[in-house]
């Protein structure tokens, strides 16, 4: 025979959907020395990272702003990393073309 199963399983599905946050980061690549960060929620810190991993900016910015310019005219060209971490405590990266 099949033989049987015994079990508290419960129902099944996912019980815990973790939203990216609406935040765009543009223009990509930048153009004039600046870039805007727009989020929809609450951005507890802004870091932004060299091609080789330095950190080039630390922002803790006021919870009441949703738009941050951020200037980069002294970068040299590459791939940046921007990271913001919201209140919630997720982190999102972006990559970024500074020219």
């Amino acid at each position: 025979g099949l033989g049987s199963h015994s079990c508290l399983c419960g129902t099944s599905g996912i019980h815990n959907i973790i939203q990216e946050p609406s935040t765009n980061v543009y223009p990509n690549p930048t153009v004039n020395g600046v870039f805007t960060i727009e989020s929809g929620v609450s951005i507890m810190k802004i870091e932004v990272y060299s091609p080789e991993g330095r950190l080039v900016l630390e922002q803790l910015p006021s919870s009441d702003i949703r738009t941050w310019q951020v200037s980069c005219e002294d970068w040299d060209a590459g791939f940046y990393f921007v990271n913001m971490t919201y209140e919630s405590g997720v982190t999102f990266a972006h990559r970024i073309v500074i020219r």
